[in-house]
């Protein structure tokens, strides 16, 4: 035997590498760990994006809550003060309920000499100053509209008197000017007892102007104008008249009335719509998305002010019977003392599997009365999640 080759032997013995079923076991294994892996990756992520959807639903519903409750909560102020003292045709009384008319810049806004633009185009040209109206079913796909006037006056919401026959070119005079200045904006209103007619003009008190001892009041600016339309402020404090109001809703810098409408438009977004144009866009402005559905109720009270229930924004709380101007249409106004607001909001996540229920309900615990809202989930949105949501805003104005 010959040494040498015995131990070229042993090396190569030594040095030999894994077999053919060994790496294939090897393969095998590493395979099914890479899959495990895989599996659990794709799990995780899935898990994690259904948890930030859920998150930013969430995060909407209670961003959309709260701008609703914050502009429902003010409605009323600066143009209420002694509503329901008196007669109802009293202009005291019938301040809310008139007809807003308003020019900016000496082109005329209110009433509109063409529609809103979209989503509020199927609502009226000429909206009516109230706290709160549901326009039902005028916004996208059926939904509702909501439209809300809130001054902000810091004048304790106090209205004052016109004196009669002071109206002229671009004055008028008061019975007080104490806390006035320049830029201001101020709604001029009376009713015609005669003719059962009342009208509202907006104005805007002129720069550098500083209320005080003087009781003369000069208008200038972007919303001070002599005629609007037919309407013209000489005509204010006029024979037939009992007595002429103005209210001082709030400032263009700084102290902004919002007298606004809230409904649904493209790509499931909420909008907003300023109708003094205040930001000097005649255009509407996107909220929040993901807001599938809005419906709203109002809460009304009997005269001694207790709470007797809901009513759906229909019949004698249609838009077209609550502003036709009768003494039923401000009694009917008057009782609104709360919204209750319906949300259906949707995520932009499409999951893997269908996620939700083909049907939601709003309203459906409110008694008595049956007010349930059924909001159909569209087909091809099965994978997609959706949420309903309520609450109740008191009109504090209202109440108080």
């Amino acid at each position: 035997m010959n040494p040498e080759r015995t131990l070229q032997r042993h090396g190569v013995a030594s040095i030999r590498g894994f077999s053919l079923v060994e790496l294939l076991v090897s393969v095998a294994i590493g395979l099914v760990l890479t899959l495990i892996l895989t599996t659990l990756i794709a799990r995780q992520e899935g898990s994690r994006r259904t948890l930030t959807s859920g998150s930013d639903m969430t995060t909407n519903s209670a961003y959309l809550s709260y701008i609703l409750d914050r502009e429902l909560r003010s409605a009323g102020s600066g143009f209420i003060d002694h509503w329901g003292a008196g007669t109802p045709m009293d202009p005291l009384h019938a301040i809310v309920g008139c007809p807003l008319t308003a020019a900016r810049s000496g082109a005329q806004i209110l009433p509109r000499a063409a529609a809103f633009p979209a989503p509020f185009a199927a609502l009226p040209l000429a909206p009516i100053l109230a706290p709160v109206l549901i326009h039902a079913g005028a916004g996208a796909g059926g939904s509702d509209v909501l439209a809300v006037a809130a001054g902000a006056s810091g004048l304790s919401e106090s209205m004052l008197t016109l004196l009669p026959g002071s109206a002229a070119a671009d004055q008028v005079r008061l019975n007080s000017t104490m806390g006035l200045r320049g830029g201001d904006l101020m709604l001029l209103a009376e009713v015609d007892l005669p003719a059962g007619v009342n009208r509202c003009m907006l104005q805007q008190v002129a720069a550098g102007f500083v209320g005080g001892t003087s009781q003369q009041v000069n208008f200038g600016g972007q919303y001070a104008s002599n005629n609007v339309g037919s309407l013209a402020l000489v005509t204010f404090g006029t024979t037939g008249v009992s007595t002429s109001v103005a209210a001082a809703i709030g400032n263009t810098t700084g102290n902004t009335p919002r007298f606004q409408f809230f409904g649904l438009g493209t790509n499931n977004t909420l909008f907003s719509y300023d109708l003094l144009n205040l930001n000097g866009l005649d255009a509407p402005q996107p909220i929040a998305e993901g807001v599938a559905e809005l419906r709203a109720l109002y809460g009304i009270a009997n005269p001694a002010g207790v709470f007797t229930g809901w009513v759906a924004p229909t019949g004698a709380f249609g838009v077209a019977t609550l502003t036709n101007g009768t003494p039923a249409s401000q009694a009917a106004l008057r009782s609104i003392v709360a919204v209750r607001i319906g949300l259906v909001m949707r995520s932009d996540l499409v999951e893997r599997d269908a996620v939700n229920k083909n049907q939601l309900n709003l309203f459906a615990s409110l008694s008595p009365g049956n007010f349930t809202y059924t909001y159909n989930v569209p087909a091809g949105q099965e994978r997609q999640r959706f949420r309903a949501i309520e609450f109740t805003v008191p009109l504090r104005n209202m109440l108080f």
